[in-house]
């Protein structure tokens, strides 16, 4: 009896607690201003819909995408998962109503529909992404309908089937599984869906999400063959481009973005669904590498191509990052996912570089776009809904007590040295326009005999360096088209820009040894040096990373520190935490990580002043300090 009393005070104890930690979880659900978004449309056929629109910032014309609601069918279902609220399970049929609707005869999708009710195609492509996003709301439609409307559900089985007869044929009949193209040194997959391996992962999640509701031998094989696809097409460089990241497209290895990227979710779930430690891996490499360098340096970054694209940063990053951890916390367990995933979903609340509010909670607005010069004044539908998706996500997952964290200073971390703003020395160079991955412009420059120019630069930090070069890689002989470089007037290293095996490509790679750099200010000079009548120069930027990396942010609720750090040393090196800079810190939490996650040490009680710590090569480690 005394024990029973005990544990009914506890109960009414943490009662109000949790029942206040659950309403501020509630709270952060706003669907007021999506739910402004709804507009009135009448199609060709007189149909009136009450749909999600996109609004034109110029114009302000009105269109309803079939990507954009496909995602807000997925959002609202996995709301209705988590919450059981009748209205989410609502909206989530009236978003698939009108997907239905923009089939065509041949069982492809629309790209969208304008205000006068015309359906518009925006590629003649066959597997597209509205198509991929459509087909994955449409099966996680069916499993979760299944039980609350079996008969909604079964409506929508003959859609899912014929996509799924439609990848059978494709695959069975090319005759391309299991066979592989070398593109500039990498083996790539001749089987990924219109070669893409984003593109790809998405139709994966959407199998998965059918093979849940109805499993079946070949939706098994289909998944199966496409993840081993994605899972052999993954970088094994870890200290530059593309840090570990599963290659996005066959056609390009040069460049990457973060939008569509959901490769580390469909490899994670289907590894756990079928067994296959080796996909949970191939997920975890991505994260442990291209994932923990973003949240010890800039990011979310948008994309690489092949140098990071940090600006903009965008909520949609901020989604698909999420997402992907939040895969891997329910499949794994792992500590380290909820603290990676609660420090990704955190970007909308202010732990970003700007520290700009991203997502408001109380008018329920997303964000465009966060810039150099800080947040976009436009709020878009697109926008919100990621940012919806994202934090309903990481609800009630350990994650969410993740999210009070906020960066406390700049990253240390790389300094991107621009070659557009060198200083020639004698002649002028050329400066060429040029479009990123995601449609940001930039610049390069083209540099022949005679030219070379400086470029300075700060250090704020005493550490070791690596220097990356970004340039385009052309046919020919390895020296026929080269540069030399020299940093503070120091030896001088010559860089091939030759030797591609058939046509030109960007790419990025280290072009001298580490060095230690001192605070203050530097200087790197480049000069061509390709011999008589070589083909020209094309240098994007120079990329000066410390071979230690870190981040600081603040728990205000808490009142401590935390600090993540990353190692690009290829062997173990010891590292003095007096380097962080604090006078006085007492860290009572230090746990240390392999380049795959693993837990080398766990140590306590470390101080700021003399404490010194092993990072394993490429591994990482997470402080909590007061």
């Amino acid at each position: 009896m005394k024990q029973l009393l005990i544990s009914l005070a506890l109960i009414l104890f943490l009662l109000p607690q949790a029942l206040s930690a659950a309403a501020r979880q509630e709270s952060t659900f706003n669907f007021t201003h999506l739910e402004a978004q709804r507009t009135r449309f009448i199609s060709k056929t007189g149909k009136e819909w009450r749909i999600w629109a996109s609004y034109d910032e110029k114009t302000s014309k009105a269109t309803v995408k079939t990507e954009l609601v496909a995602r807000i069918a997925l959002l609202y279902s996995l709301h209705f998962e988590k919450s059981h609220e009748s209205t989410s399970l609502q909206r989530t049929r009236e978003a698939i109503d009108f997907l239905q609707s923009m089939e065509d005869d041949e069982g492809l999708f629309y790209t969208w529909m304008n205000d006068d009710g015309n359906l518009e195609k925006g590629s003649t492509a066959i597997y597209t992404y509205e198509y991929a996003y459509a087909f994955w709301a449409l099966c996680r439609g069916y499993r979760v309908l299944l039980k609350p409307d079996p008969s909604y559900a079964a409506k929508l089985e003959p859609q899912i089937t014929r996509t799924v007869e439609r990848l059978k044929t494709s695959l069975r009949e090319s005759g391309r599984y299991g066979k592989y193209k070398n593109i500039n040194g990498v083996d790539a997959p001749e089987w990924l869906i219109s070669g893409r391996s984003d593109l790809t992962s998405i139709f994966v999640l959407g199998l998965l999400e059918y093979y849940e509701a109805s499993p079946n031998a070949d939706i098994k094989d289909l998944i199966s063959s496409y993840c081993n696809g994605i899972c052999s097409f993954q970088s094994s460089t870890l200290d530059c481009f593309p840090f570990g990241a599963h290659y996005e497209s066959t056609d390009n290895l040069s460049s990457w973005t973060l939008a569509h990227n959901r490769q580390i979710s469909a490899l994670a779930i289907a590894g756990e669904k079928f067994g296959s430690g080796e996909w949970v891996n191939s997920a975890a490499g991505e994260v442990y590498s291209l994932y923990i360098h973003f949240l010890t340096s800039y990011g979310p970054w948008s994309g690489m191509s092949p140098c990071p694209i940090i600006y903009p940063e965008e909520p949609s990053s901020a989604e698909v990052m999420t997402s992907n951890l939040i895969s891997m916390l329910k499949v794994t367990g792992k500590e380290p996912y909820a603290l990676l995933a609660g420090l990704s979903a955190s970007w909308l609340l202010g732990n970003n570089s700007k520290k700009e509010i991203m997502f408001d909670m109380t008018s329920g607005k997303g964000y465009n776009s966060l810039s150099d010069r800080g947040r976009s004044s436009t709020s878009g539908t697109e926008a919100t809904v990621e940012a919806l998706t994202t934090l309903v996500s990481a609800w009630n997952t350990p994650a969410w007590q993740n999210m009070e964290y906020r960066e406390a200073s700049p990253p240390h971390s790389f300094v991107e040295l621009e070659a557009e703003e060198g200083k020639a020395v004698r002649k002028d160079y050329e400066i060429e326009e040029c479009i990123y991955p995601g449609g940001t412009t930039g610049k390069y420059v083209v540099i022949k005999r005679e030219n070379s120019f400086w470029i300075k630069f700060d250090i704020v930090q005493e550490n070791e360096y690596a220097f990356y070069l970004t340039y385009l890689k052309q046919p020919g002989i390895d020296l026929g088209s080269s540069i030399m470089m020299r940093v503070d007037g120091d030896r001088i290293f010559t860089i091939p820009l030759g030797g591609a095996p058939e046509n030109s490509y960007m790419t990025m790679k280290e072009v001298m040894e580490p060095r230690l750099l001192l605070p203050g200010p530097h200087s790197m000079g480049i000069r061509y040096s390709g011999l008589l009548h070589s083909k020209a120069a094309i240098i994007d930027n120079v990329l000066v990373q410390p071979l230690v990396e870190w981040r600081i942010f603040d728990d205000p609720s808490a009142g401590q520190k935390l600090i993540m750090l990353k190692s690009f040393y290829r062997e173990d090196r010891d590292f003095p935490l007096q380097r962080l800079g604090f006078n006085n810190l007492l860290f009572h939490s230090c746990s240390i990580y392999s380049r795959v996650g693993s837990p080398v040490i766990k140590k306590t009680e470390l101080s700021s002043q003399n404490g010194t710590i092993r990072l394993p090569a490429f591994g990482f480690a997470i402080l909590r300090g007061k």
